[in-house]
């Protein structure tokens, strides 16, 4: 509950500081001059993404056991909408509960080993666009230490996965070797752990490796293209530079405790950098900043919110959703 109370405080201040200088006039006029096709395009994107998503997630999937298109593509828009309603990020574990509903042969926590493989992936991606356009373009000194901030969280993340799958081996034969995991929930836990490090292992006996990688990069630059069309449906032209810096700007609030959807926080970092970075006027800044976020947030709960009740799943299930629930 404490975890959940700092984000929403976090999300109510980000949205106090994003539009405590509002013109709602102006903002009207904004949104009444939109070019609506061009959201329509970052819409059409957006739910395209899931399906790219779904095609690597299956590529990581497949040293555990090969899956059709359709339940990963169900699931990962499952993971959307309880990442949109859900705090905490529980969307992750919803994703993998969601498979293990429509492929009993996969253990849920395995499924969710492959998903935080999937977002160290991300994150690898992330650095990399972090690095490109901080460079390229001369940011405030405010952003270079949150860049140099994230980075370093990144790459202690990715340092503690390295070892976990590195070590997987000799930590499941402490468990197996534990008193304590020889029966109750010692017993549990033992198999949670056990399939969550083979999801983690699965990377390093992926085949298609090179999928990973084009799936990887394209996602990023649909995300890019998405950014862009955002500016466009809102007559605040980006350059690409431009609508990098504010794509890598938004990704680095992840890290920031927030309400789900990062409510607040993502409207702050996009109105902060197109009107203190980029000189751009507030109103133009905010019905951008909205117009983005909405692209992002509302297809994607929509969409997973459908899959989600025409799914065995029922909303009971999401009051007892916690790590154990990967079992």
């Amino acid at each position: 509950m404490i975890k959940i109370g700092i984000g929403l405080l976090f999300s109510f201040g980000g949205l106090y500081l994003a539009f405590r200088k509002i013109d709602l006039t102006s903002l009207s006029d904004h949104f009444a001059a939109a070019s609506v096709e061009w959201v329509v395009l970052a819409v059409l994107l957006m739910i395209f993404s899931v399906w790219i998503r779904a095609i690597r997630w299956q590529a990581l999937l497949e040293p555990i056991e090969t899956v059709t298109m359709r339940p990963l593509f169900s699931a990962t828009a499952i993971g959307y909408f309880g990442n949109g309603v859900l705090p905490m990020r529980l969307g992750e574990i919803l994703r993998a509960y969601a498979l293990g509903m429509e492929k009993p042969s996969i253990s849920r926590a395995a499924a969710f080993g492959t998903i935080v493989v999937e977002r160290f992936v991300d994150m690898l991606g992330a650095l990399v666009l972090l690095a490109i356009f901080f460079f390229i373009y001369d940011v405030p000194p405010v952003l270079q230490q949150g860049g140099v901030l994230v980075a370093g969280l990144v790459a202690g993340f990715i340092l503690v996965l390295w070892w976990l799958v590195k070590k997987h081996q000799d930590w499941i034969e402490k468990f197996e070797n534990a008193p304590r995991s020889k029966h109750g929930f010692g017993l549990k836990f033992r198999g949670i752990f056990n399939s969550f490090i083979r999801g983690l292992a699965a990377l390093a006996e992926v085949k298609r490796k090179g999928l990973v990688f084009f799936t990887s990069v394209l996602l990023w630059g649909i995300y890019l293209v998405i950014t862009y069309l955002s500016g466009l449906a809102v007559h605040e032209t980006l350059t690409w530079v431009e609508a990098g810096v504010i794509l890598v700007g938004t990704t680095m609030v992840i890290a920031v405790p927030s309400a789900p959807g990062y409510i607040g926080t993502y409207h702050l970092s996009a109105i902060f950098i197109m009107e203190q970075v980029f000189g751009r006027e507030i109103t133009g800044a905010q019905a951008f900043a909205l117009v983005n976020h909405a692209i992002g947030f509302i297809p994607l709960v929509l969409l997973g919110a459908y899959f989600f009740f025409s799914s065995s799943i029922k909303i009971r299930d999401l009051r007892k959703l916690d790590i154990e629930s990967v079992g």
